[in-house]
């Protein structure tokens, strides 16, 4: 669980880093170079589709990061309950032997004594 939750970090981050690593590409290509117009904005308007992918793909790695945490939140709220259950389990047998086993021990102990005569 651990392992989806740092891909799916590392994923966002570079989701991220690709959208304004585009978006810098895209003002950069038409300042620094000769394009006409049109180019210019059929560019930006391919740019600005990428660009609203990437935010999708983002929105969906960032659901799938919400979902991840849900599921190890219920996964260790599930095995803490188990944990629990076999504690109390536990908690049984040794008060059951220490029903039998503390009488005895004082009944051993009485008896034991040596009284003068």
């Amino acid at each position: 669980m651990g392992n989806w939750r740092k891909y799916l970090v590392n994923n966002r981050n570079k989701i991220t880093a690709t959208i304004r690593i585009t978006d810098q590409f895209g003002t950069e290509l038409c300042t620094c170079s000769n394009l006409s117009t049109k180019k210019c904005d059929e560019l930006a308007t391919d740019i600005s589709a990428l660009k609203r992918s990437y935010g999708e793909l983002l929105e969906c790695i960032t659901g799938l990061i919400e979902r991840n945490e849900r599921t190890f939140t219920a996964i260790m709220s599930s095995k803490s309950i188990l944990e629990s259950q076999r504690a109390i389990s536990q908690a049984s047998r040794l008060t059951e032997l220490a029903f039998i086993f503390i009488p005895l021990s004082l009944a051993a102990s009485i008896f034991g004594v040596e009284v003068p005569e």
